[in-house]
């Protein structure tokens, strides 16, 4: 980075991405996701950066919806673009959708103009949005799950689509009171606070704290790369823990899922009140100083904005993770897209300071702008 960056030129320069590169950019993530997912788990070595990179589209989905709500909210082309990341998200193992739908509130909440009633319509209209899929998709989802031990439905994203419109309609004939009871478990799923609990009872109680073994296993899982420690022992299940400290067999990976504690949990497992706060609060410095070292290193700023509202809100925004998926997924976020967007930068930042015209005696890039220079 030393090398290859110049300073920061004076003149500002336009977007990182015309409007071509960024929707076939998009359109290109959108076609390979599938296919860089299935190579991620035959390459187990590479398999959390392959992932990583999948993440780039919803980089690129948020610098199209940012800039289609500036300077005025475009909502007929959001509205259609979030419908099919929505329609595509049901398409996976696990809840898509969400990730879309987060990335278009914050997009709407940044345009957000209180004095505009459509502006609360719009954010009214999505809220209403994510509680109805997320009804639906705590009602169809074991039917569905299922149906991903046959390899050639897994492989098949026409197919998947298929099930998912056929398993919701059949949801929306479902009476109120089915309707009612799926609601009921999608607000226990997000009020996860009952393993939790159990914990807090069973610890120390009948099991003693952990003194940090817990916390230490993540860590020196994070920094022993398998790419470097090829023979470094799988994680253990999420679920397994929870068993342990609660006594209460969960489903796990007999079940091809886990169920996590999540880190704040843990942390008490490992060291009791007060101290289960300071790795929290240590984590949150970590994140913060992330952030402020990467807002300082990218000088586009649409770069930038794309890679840290997707990188940091997906590191940090699942209370339920384990102390060892945290610290993994922001690492690897901080490593296989912020290491690419910065070079990504800098090549646009070479490639913008030769474009600009400059004097003969002047120099091609001058001291970063001050406040008060003229």
């Amino acid at each position: 980075m030393t090398v290859i960056r110049p300073p920061r030129p004076t003149a500002q320069a336009g977007p990182a991405l015309g409007w071509g590169a960024l929707v076939a950019a998009y359109l290109a993530s959108v076609a390979m996701t599938g296919t860089i997912q299935e190579f991620a788990w035959e390459l187990p070595v590479l398999t959390q950066g392959i992932l990583a990179l999948t993440y780039i589209r919803f980089a690129l989905l948020f610098l199209i919806f940012r800039r289609l709500s500036q300077p005025r909210i475009r909502l007929s082309w959001i509205a259609l673009l979030l419908a099919g990341e929505i329609a595509l998200g049901f398409t996976g193992y696990f809840a898509g959708f969400r990730e879309p739908m987060m990335m278009a509130a914050m997009v709407l909440t940044g345009a957000f103009d209180r004095r505009k009633v459509t502006h609360w319509v719009v954010l009214g209209a999505l809220g209403i949005a994510m509680l109805f899929t997320g009804v639906i998709w705590m009602g169809i989802r074991s039917e569905y799950r299922r149906d991903f031990e046959d390899q050639v439905f897994a492989r098949s994203r026409e197919a998947r689509l298929d099930r998912i419109s056929a398993l919701s309609s059949k949801w929306l004939d479902h009476s109120p009171g089915e309707m009612l009871s799926d609601f009921d478990a999608f607000v226990d799923r997000l009020w996860a606070v009952y393993y939790p609990a159990l914990a807090l009872d069973r610890v120390p109680a009948v099991t003693p704290h952990e003194d940090g073994e817990i916390l230490w296993a993540a860590v020196v899982h994070v920094l022993t790369p398998r790419l470097l420690f090829p023979d470094k022992p799988p994680v253990e299940s999420d679920s397994e823990k929870v068993r342990r400290y609660t006594g209460i067999w969960v489903a796990g990976t007999e079940e091809n899922t886990s169920i996590a504690f999540g880190y704040a949990a843990e942390s008490y497992i490992d060291f009791g009140i007060p101290w289960m706060f300071l790795p929290v609060f240590c984590f949150g410095l970590f994140i913060g100083a992330m952030y402020a070292l990467f807002r300082s290193i990218i000088w586009h700023r649409e770069l930038f904005v794309a890679f840290g509202t997707v990188a940091f809100w997906l590191s940090a925004y699942l209370f339920e993770r384990s102390w060892a998926t945290m610290l993994g997924v922001a690492v690897g976020f901080m490593v296989y897209l912020g290491v690419p967007t910065v070079l990504l930068d800098r090549f646009l930042l070479v490639r913008f300071g030769k474009d600009q015209p400059r004097a003969d005696n002047e120099l091609m890039f001058d001291t970063p702008f001050k406040p008060g220079q003229v």
